[in-house]
């Protein structure tokens, strides 16, 4: 079947956040973005984890809202509805005031075909960035969903919204390209199903049938920022295999240092994620797919990048060893101007099933 060219829309959400005064009073942004403070929220990822099983992955993802609440989504196979199970979360943001900073946040939406992965060019006008010493973009969020419509050849025999075992999945933006206010960027995205192995104790064999043919919706959010002062980035990966010891192995998360990730900068500043690909395999069949029990890109820190990423299947039923080989890429932007506030966010709960948002 050939595959569809995926489809995106864009959708600036905010871009003048501190340059209208100074158009309007003086018609030089680089007043305002020297001289008035600009309030933002940035994205510093999320975690979400099951209570009690592993899951297919049918709705999942956060996306930052702009002011600071979240979207929170997970949705599993039929054995994640009807009180059978609940998500906790742990969603992350950074409240920035500061001169020299200006900031736009958007959307790119798309269909995904069974290829898996896609690139989509992306550009916005961001009026006054071009005065700013850095600019930069990064995530706000994602979703991928399972349950949009699919093509003619997709199996009658499978229920698209019941989701799917996973591989893995990733997105990430590429550094800009400005001319003059015209921000120009990549938004590279990828979503791997998976085939469940033989030792699956449910038969999967419609899932693994229509999984050659399924069709992804999925959001990437996105934020792009200019601000005077200085900038490091980095990128770390890692391999994990995580213990199988059913049930409920005790697995673990990876760290900076685990990653080999050495990001730091700066204060005041902040971490920013630019991309992340969270590489999900069983060691002896790099190709099926797995049950989740959580997954996340947590950063923090007050002067350097911490991280804390995870992929586990722990649960009563571990169908295999998973195999976990995250990469993170991450910067801190340091703001020269002194008096900056910058605060950390997190916001930690459960939430029923489906999309749910979290307010600030």
């Amino acid at each position: 079947m050939p595959h569809p060219t995926p489809l995106c829309r864009t959708t600036v959400l905010a871009g003048l956040l501190a340059l209208a005064p100074a158009i309007g009073c003086s018609g030089k942004a680089e007043d305002t973005a020297a001289g008035t403070p600009t309030s933002a929220v940035v994205w510093s990822g999320w975690n979400h984890t099951w209570d009690i099983l592993s899951h297919r992955i049918s709705l999942a993802g956060t996306m930052m809202n702009e002011d600071g609440s979240f979207e929170s989504l997970m949705v599993g196979g039929d054995w994640s509805h009807d009180g059978l199970d609940f998500p906790t979360y742990r969603l992350h943001a950074t409240e920035v005031t500061s001169t020299g900073f200006v900031v736009a946040h958007g959307l790119t939406e798309l269909t995904l075909g069974p290829e898996g992965t896609t690139t989509i060019a992306e550009s916005v006008d961001v009026p006054g960035i071009n005065e700013m010493d850095h600019q930069i973009v990064v995530l706000r969020g994602f979703t991928i969903d399972a349950s949009v419509e699919q093509g003619p050849d997709y199996p009658a025999n499978y229920d698209a919204s019941l989701g799917y075992c996973s591989n893995g999945f990733g997105f990430g933006v590429s550094a800009p390209d400005v001319s003059g206010t015209d921000v120009s960027f990549d938004v590279n995205v990828a979503v791997r199903w998976g085939e469940a192995g033989p030792e699956d104790p449910i038969d999967r064999s419609d899932m693994n049938g229509a999984i050659p043919f399924a069709q992804t919706g999925v959001t990437v959010g996105w934020t792009v920022i200019g601000w005077n002062g200085d900038w490091s980035e980095g990128s770390g990966s890692a391999t994990l295999d995580q213990p199988h010891t059913p049930p409920y192995s005790e697995q673990l998360a990876l760290s900076a240092s685990d990653l080999g990730l050495s990001v730091s900068g700066g204060t005041p500043g902040f971490p920013v994620l630019t991309a992340f690909d969270l590489g999900v395999s069983v060691p002896d069949n790099a190709s099926q797919g797995e049950y989740l029990r959580s997954y996340g890109v947590e950063l923090s820190g007050e002067s350097s990048v911490e991280v804390s990423t995870e992929v586990t299947n722990s649960s009563v039923i571990e169908t295999a060893s998973v195999r976990f080989t995250p990469t993170i890429n991450a910067g801190w932007i340091g703001l020269s101007d002194s008096s900056a506030d910058v605060s950390l966010v997190t916001l930690s709960g459960e939430h029923d099933i489906g999309a749910v948002t979290i307010p600030k």
